[in-house]
């Protein structure tokens, strides 16, 4: 530093701005810091803190300046559009999950009145009646169970 500046700068006590720099809350004191280091960085090197700020005024994306009224109004009717066919794939999803429910509601009861016949027809005969429900039990817990790990997966 020049001799200059030193006269014209007030001395502080070095002591004393720790002090303060303790008492303030992280926020203020992480902004002091950086306030600090700009300093530095504008007294010891000029030219790259103008070509530090000059780019960061600079940033953003270049078509950002090539946009006008007719690209706004496109991109806005395209999101209509768009938010207009989700709405239609919901309705169709609902609509699908309804007529699925029905499906598997047939399918119960007709696997239901199945077993009912087996076991109304073979009631006296034990020894055809147990294996078959073993294997009907079985059957039914494996599809449960496989139709569970994909819903699941899902």
């Amino acid at each position: 530093m020049s001799p200059q500046k030193q006269n014209s700068e007030p001395e502080s006590n070095p002591t004393q701005d720790s002090e303060i720099e303790n008492a303030l809350p992280p926020d203020i004191e992480n902004d002091k810091k950086v306030e600090n280091v700009i300093k530095k960085l504008e007294e010891e090197k000029p030219e790259v803190f103008t070509q530090i700020m000059a780019m960061a005024g600079s940033m953003g994306n270049p078509l950002h300046q090539k946009m006008n009224e007719e690209h706004i109004s496109t991109v806005l009717g395209l999101a209509v559009s768009h938010d207009e066919r989700e709405y239609d794939l919901a309705k169709r999803r609902q609509l699908i999950s309804a007529s699925s429910r029905w499906f598997k509601l047939a399918v119960l009861v007709l696997v239901l009145v199945f077993i009912s016949i087996m076991i109304v027809t073979f009631r006296n005969q034990p020894d055809v009646l147990v294996p078959l429900i073993t294997g009907i039990l079985a059957f039914a817990g494996g599809f449960g169970s496989g139709w569970g790990i994909g819903r699941s997966k899902e």
